[in-house]
Formats: C-alpha cells, sequence, structure tokens
C-alpha cells in the first residue's frame, strides 16, 4: 500500500521540488496498492490539473495508466466533482471492477484525513473485503469523522478526532451507512480487448478502454 502523498490542489506541497515525482513513480511500481488524489494521479500519469468535474472515461483511462506503471488496485481521492461533493474512484485491475463514490463535502480541513483513509482502506482488504467495499467503508467513517471534528468546534491543527469518532460511532455500520453513494461496473476482455459495460449510470454501454 502507498499513499504517495505529495500534492494536492493543482500543485506539489512547498517541502518538495519537481524531483519528487520521478521517485514517487518508482516507489508505485512495486506497490498493490495506491491511494493518489487527483493531483498526484495527474502527477503520476504526466497529465495536467484541472479543478473541473471529471468523467468516468477520464479517470479509468487515469487508473489503467496507473496500473501499468506497476499497482493492480488503484484508490483516486478528492477528485473534481459537482458543488458540494467529493468524488472517489477505486479499479481493480485483478478482478475488472470500477467503483465511483460521492461524498459530501464539509466545509473543514484538517490534517490526517488521507492517513485515516487508507487505514481504513488497508484494515478491509486484510479482512479480505473487496477494493469497492473497502473503499466505502472508508469513505463513509471518514465523512463521519471529519463531520465529527467539524461540529465538536475543534481546532483543525488538531488533526482528525479519530478516537472520539469511532466511540460515538457505536455499532454504525459504514458499509452501509450514508454518506456516500456510487456505482459498480465490470470490465470484460473479450478477445483481448477491454470493454466497459457500463450499468447505465455513467454512460453507453460498450465503451472502449485502450
Amino acid at each position: 500500500m502507498v499513499d504517495p502523498a505529495m500534492a494536492d490542489d493543482g500543485k506539489l506541497y512547498p517541502v518538495f521540488t519537481p524531483a519528487i515525482v520521478k521517485e514517487m513513480k518508482k516507489l508505485i511500481s512495486a506497490a498493490t496498492v495506491v491511494t493518489p488524489n487527483y493531483t498526484e494521479a495527474c502527477l503520476l500519469t504526466d497529465r495536467s490539473y484541472d479543478d473541473k468535474p471529471v468523467t468516468t472515461d477520464a479517470l479509468l483511462s487515469i487508473a489503467h495508466d496507473l496500473t501499468a506503471r506497476g499497482p493492480k488496485q488503484v484508490v483516486i481521492t478528492s477528485v473534481p466533482s459537482d458543488k458540494g461533493t467529493i468524488r472517489i474512484a477505486c479499479f481493480d485491475a485483478k478482478e475488472g471492477t470500477y467503483s465511483d463514490y460521492k461524498v459530501k463535502r464539509i466545509p473543514f480541513a484538517t490534517c490526517g484525513t488521507g492517513d485515516l483513509f487508507t487505514s481504513v482502506v488497508t484494515g478491509s482488504l486484510l479482512q479480505g473485503k473487496s477494493l469497492s467495499d473497502a473503499v466505502k467503508k472508508a469513505a463513509s467513517f471518514l465523512s463521519y469523522a471529519i463531520e465529527y471534528t467539524y461540529k465538536d468546534g475543534s481546532d483543525y491543527r488538531e488533526g482528525v478526532q479519530v478516537e472520539p469518532a469511532l466511540q460515538s460511532s457505536g455499532k454504525t455500520d459504514f458499509f452501509a451507512a450514508p454518506g456516500s453513494e456510487g456505482k459498480v461496473l465490470r470490465i470484460d476482455r473479450p478477445d483481448g480487448r477491454r470493454v466497459l459495460k457500463f450499468d447505465g449510470a455513467f454512460g453507453p454501454e460498450g465503451c472502449g478502454l485502450p
């Protein structure tokens, strides 16, 4: 599992130079799962960043390029979406599935959210959950934890309030929790050609993926 934390909002973090991108490409080549945000995914696949809503075809193309670099499971977070939401996409090249979720954008930013998201995904995968289920659970719990922290009035510099959020969540089933919505599609490979079969939520059936 590699979270290539180096950038956000279309630019590298101030502590890094462009050289980090080349080194991060080397690192993800040894990973099974990678969890870049949209900015990092663009940098790792040599694409330009745009903060406009991203199409499913574009996300699939990025995910496909990332798996070609080594990892077989890709999760892309913080994808530009409709007003008031954030999009999360995941692609499992081993199973041939793509999942796409939207979560409510909470007007609060703090540190540790990426670490928490990746931790929940990792734990769920180790429990034998599918990548899609792992991402749904992580997205739901992270949304809950951020909203809890926001409503608690905590200083953003103290980070997300993980332990109190866990205690207050009780027996909430984050696999079924509201706050994330999405569809799953399966990718068939007749005659070695990748063909996307949509369930009607994303676009016309049979779009090609190079």
